[in-house]
């Protein structure tokens, strides 16, 4: 995750930055709060950051990780709302 991590500028007079995850690692957070306490707002905030990510994010790499920290059946039934959002059946 830390190898994911990128720093951005955002304040150029005083050079201040911001540490940014990537979407796939925001996901898996998301993921590992959902198994803690159910709040409905990570799914949809995984399905918002699915659908602007969409082609750029590394869906193995969350697969993976998912499936090593235990929440792979939370993950599948998310990939599969974000593909019946797209129109895809899988």
């Amino acid at each position: 995750m830390f190898e994911r991590v990128r720093t951005v500028p955002f304040a150029q007079e005083s050079g201040e930055s911001a540490i940014m995850y990537s979407p796939e690692d925001v996901i898996l957070y998301k993921l590992k709060y959902f198994n803690e306490g159910r709040m409905p707002k990570h799914p949809r905030d995984i399905l918002a950051i699915l659908e602007t990510h969409q082609q750029t994010i590394e869906l193995d790499y969350i697969s993976y990780w998912a499936r090593e920290t235990g929440v792979e059946p939370i993950w599948e039934e998310i990939l599969q709302e974000h593909h019946r959002r797209l129109g895809e059946t899988k």
